[in-house]
């Protein structure tokens, strides 16, 4: 087999694989958005203790905060949009990993990873319309579309990096 097939069936095999964690990654945020304000609200809260009680424990602190039931609400907010951010900046990873894959690292790739992912985000907000208790926000939109541009910029980086060092390894020998 030529060193091109090669390389196509590896890029096809390496596409193949970071779609199905696409899927699995929206498939988590889909359920994420399926559940009702009030089990939502718990689970969200209840990784808000654990991160609580973690810092606690490994700083040795006793944080003022984790017995106010305001300032836990107001962190659980942040926790929450944090992981909206975070489950984004992978989808926009992932996506923009393809692109670079398949050598579309100019602005028609960027563009159309980034598209993909903001529809991915616009879709979920829909969906959490139509769940008791919850409701929709652009603002939610705004801040998955950033962690999308992060994750991106993130990938680009260590691309980036990883061209320089091979560069130079050549240069080298």
């Amino acid at each position: 087999m030529s060193k091109k097939i090669s390389k196509q069936i590896s890029k096809q095999i390496y596409t193949v694989i970071v779609v199905i964690l696409i899927v699995l990654v929206y498939m988590q945020i889909f359920e994420f958005s399926s559940a009702n304000a009030e089990i939502s609200e718990a689970q969200s809260m209840s990784v808000t203790e654990y991160i609580v009680r973690l810092m606690e424990r490994v700083f040795n602190l006793d944080l003022p905060f984790s017995d106010s039931p305001e300032q836990m609400d107001r962190l659980d907010g942040i926790v929450r949009k944090t992981a909206h951010f975070s489950e984004y900046a992978l989808l926009g990873f992932l996506t923009y990993s393809i692109a670079i894959c398949w050598n579309m690292r100019n602005k028609k790739g960027t563009a159309c990873s980034f598209l993909f992912v903001a529809a991915l985000a616009a879709m979920d907000e829909f969906h959490q319309y139509f769940v008791p208790g919850r409701f929709s926000s652009l603002w939610d939109v705004c801040i998955d579309s950033t962690g999308c541009l992060v994750g991106m910029l993130l990938l680009s980086l260590l691309y980036g990096m990883y061209n320089g060092r091979k560069l130079k390894a050549d240069r080298i020998s």
